[in-house]
């Protein structure tokens, strides 16, 4: 029994450590323009408020939403539920930040041989299933609500450098005269 939870805490550390050497390394070469279809033309001088949709159940998210867009972005913004987006009006609230999640399942399964009397059954053994589900890579995205189009950034299993890094870009973008 120790010995399988030891495999599957390696397993797991090693997907872990994989995603994170990927992560960072994807970050650095990631650019977000109007040119390349991550920030909306319009958004040049941009002094409306940016409506941000929140994800409580997105354990951690919500937390970096708030730092940031604090730390890194000088307009007005409004944390909202999605639930609460019909009561903000499009000629007012133009645009919103959301983010987008690909999930994945990993799936283990155990066989140990069934024993008798210290000696291993013909060819018989039980198995035990485990599965796990986690976001794998996000992406976010500012929506155009006059226009509905959409400007979404490349993946990254990283989300809080990739947020801030379009977070900025965003800034960089609306706060240029």
């Amino acid at each position: 029994m120790k010995k399988k939870a030891t495999n599957s805490l390696t397993m797991f550390i090693s997907l872990v450590s994989l995603c994170f050497a990927v992560s960072c390394a994807g970050i650095s070469h990631m650019t977000f323009s109007v040119s390349g279809g991550q920030i909306p033309p319009e958004y040049k001088g941009y002094n409306d408020t940016l409506l941000l949709i929140k994800h409580p159940m997105d354990w951690g998210y919500d937390k970096y939403l708030r730092k940031n867009f604090k730390e890194n972005y000088m307009g007005p913004y409004k944390l909202i539920d999605e639930s609460e987006l019909k009561q903000y009006p499009p000629e007012q609230y133009r645009y919103i930040f959301d983010n987008r999640s690909n999930y994945t399942t990993k799936t283990t399964t155990t066989y140990t041989p069934v024993t008798a009397g210290g000696h291993i059954q013909n060819g018989a053994s039980m198995s035990s299933t485990h599965s796990f589900t986690y976001a794998s890579s996000d992406s976010f995205t500012v929506t155009d609500r006059i226009n509905n189009k959409h400007y979404t950034t490349q993946r990254s299993a990283y989300y809080s450098k990739l947020m801030r890094a379009y977070v900025q870009a965003l800034e960089s973008e609306r706060s240029r005269h």
